[in-house]
């Protein structure tokens, strides 16, 4: 995560979200997790949604004056 970005320490259990001792079901998907899901899924309809997260999540990272470079780095 970038230096000004801090988030809480997240356990992933059995697809359930473990933060500070509260469980939830997830509120969100991973980028991997998101190819994950339209490999399971093997259809049109999940590549294009695939894609339009991808492109929502490059979206949100330039608005905070990121790269998707950056995030690897």
């Amino acid at each position: 995560m970038p230096g000004n970005i801090v988030g809480p320490v997240i356990k992933i259990k059995s697809g359930v979200f473990v933060a500070r001792g509260q469980r939830r079901p997830p509120l969100v998907f991973t980028e991997p997790g998101v190819s994950m899901l339209s490999t399971v899924l093997n259809s049109g309809k999940a590549a294009r949604i695939n894609v339009e997260i991808v492109r929502e999540v490059v979206r949100a990272l330039h608005s905070m004056g990121l790269s998707a470079w950056e995030m690897f780095r």
